[in-house]
């Protein structure tokens, strides 16, 4: 991991987020870059005629050089907030850019991932809508299109606390890089991975075949205990999620996207999402483009 983007909103967890990203970034020796778009047309109501048309350019541009200059004295509060939380740590601050975008907040953040070609994004999944991971924020749609991983994490986060990644898995070959970047992710943080599929179908007689095949390919990370895959039989996804959580108390979920998979139905239903996003967990999102 080499690249780590970051886009704010400045919303209440915003210092949150960025200093778990500078941490993660320090551990793992890499570049990271905040960013913040703002949206810099407004709509006048109530005006009328030809000189109040003729104004608008003009006031768009006051308007949007104030707002440019408010994010960029916020973000380098909070910078220096950071900075001076690591060098009380007697920690190095890892090299860092920061940038200020007047446009579309999601069409900019793509822009960025195009420009900067990062290894990992991480954001909140609670901006200023206050909504959810999955319904209709900026995170939900980068969780779909992103073509790196995306981090949404929801509310304040230690990096030295975090111990067990969850990974929800369909045990597919495809997950198997997913797998390689999630332990190079899990040994920055000295956690432990652990792989688990809903066995939902009594028909299905691949899954165990496919369990075998992944324990084969990492049988070195299983020995030295930084990994483990396991099948969970029950009959619904609600049921053996929360037979999961019962094992263990994951600090983070992860989780491929998958347009015809079992998780994208899992992942859309209502009662399921608010059953997972209550436990207020951070979210390890692949998307099917990554």
């Amino acid at each position: 991991m080499k690249k780590i983007l970051v886009p704010v909103d400045f919303s209440a967890s915003t210092i949150d987020i960025m200093r778990f990203a500078a941490h993660t970034a320090q551990r793992a020796n890499a570049q990271i870059i905040f960013f913040h778009s703002y949206y810099e047309q407004i709509v006048l109501q109530g005006m009328s005629g030809t000189d109040s048309v003729e104004s608008l350019p003009l006031m768009d541009m006051r308007f949007s050089a104030e707002v440019r200059e408010r994010a960029e004295t916020q973000m380098k509060e909070i910078l220096g907030k950071i900075e001076k939380e690591f060098k009380q740590e007697n920690a190095k601050m890892p090299p860092y850019e920061w940038n200020v975008e007047g446009g579309d907040f999601e069409t900019e953040i793509r822009m960025a991932c195009n420009n900067f070609s990062p290894d990992l994004l991480i954001l909140g999944s609670e901006g200023n809508g206050k909504k959810d991971p999955y319904s209709g924020s900026v995170a939900a749609r980068l969780f779909k299109h992103a073509k790196v991983p995306v981090l949404a994490i929801s509310k304040e986060m230690n990096p030295n606390s975090l111990e067990h990644i969850l990974f929800l898995t369909d045990f597919s070959e495809v997950v198997n890089a997913k797998i390689r970047f999630l332990l190079d992710f899990a040994l920055l943080f000295n956690a432990k991975i652990h792989c688990r599929h809903l066995h939902l179908d009594p028909d299905e007689i691949f899954d165990d075949i496919k369990t075998q095949s992944l324990e084969q390919s990492f049988s070195e990370e299983i020995d030295a205990d930084l990994i483990d895959f396991k099948i969970i039989r029950c009959e619904d996804g609600e049921k053996g999620i929360q037979e999961v959580f019962q094992e263990f108390a994951p600090d983070i979920i992860a989780f491929l996207v998958q347009k015809h998979g079992f998780l994208h139905h899992l992942f859309h239903n209502t009662i399921t999402r608010k059953d997972i996003f209550k436990t207020g967990k951070p979210l390890l999102v692949f998307s099917p483009q990554d």
